[in-house]
C-alpha cells in the first residue's frame, strides 16, 4: 500500500514531464518537495490521531466529530504559520538550490 501512495503522490511529476518542458516539472517538483518537507509534522500528527478518531467513532460519529473539532485548532494554526512562511520564504529557493530554479518560486508561492 505504501508504494501505491508513493506512486500516487508522484505520478503528477511524471505527467508533467511529458506534458510540458523538463524545466517546468523540475521547478514543479522542487517546489513540492519543499511542501512535501514541510508537510512532515501535519502528516505525523495525522496519522498519531487516527486511532483515536476510531475509538471516538466507536461511540458513534457525533463522538468521533465533537473528537474532531476539539482537535483541530492545532494544525489549522500550524497550517497558517506554516503557509505564511513558505510564501515569505519562497524568493530563497533560487539562492538554496541554484538560480536555475527560479521558476520553483512561483511553484512554491
Amino acid at each position: 500500500m505504501n508504494t501505491a501512495l508513493k506512486l500516487y503522490a508522484d505520478i503528477d511529476k511524471a505527467l508533467i514531464a511529458r506534458l510540458v518542458t523538463l524545466e517546468a516539472a523540475g521547478a514543479y517538483s522542487a517546489g513540492y518537495r519543499v511542501m512535501d518537507l514541510a508537510m512532515i509534522p501535519m502528516n505525523a500528527w495525522l496519522t498519531a490521531t487516527t486511532a483515536r478518531f476510531f475509538k471516538a467513532g466507536q461511540s458513534g460519529l457525533g463522538d468521533a466529530l465533537k473528537y474532531g473539532w476539539r482537535i483541530v485548532p492545532l494544525p489549522a494554526v500550524y497550517a497558517v504559520v506554516v503557509g505564511f512562511a513558505l510564501y515569505a520564504s519562497a524568493d530563497m529557493l533560487p539562492h538554496v538550490l541554484g538560480r536555475s530554479y527560479g521558476a520553483a518560486v512561483d511553484v512554491l508561492k
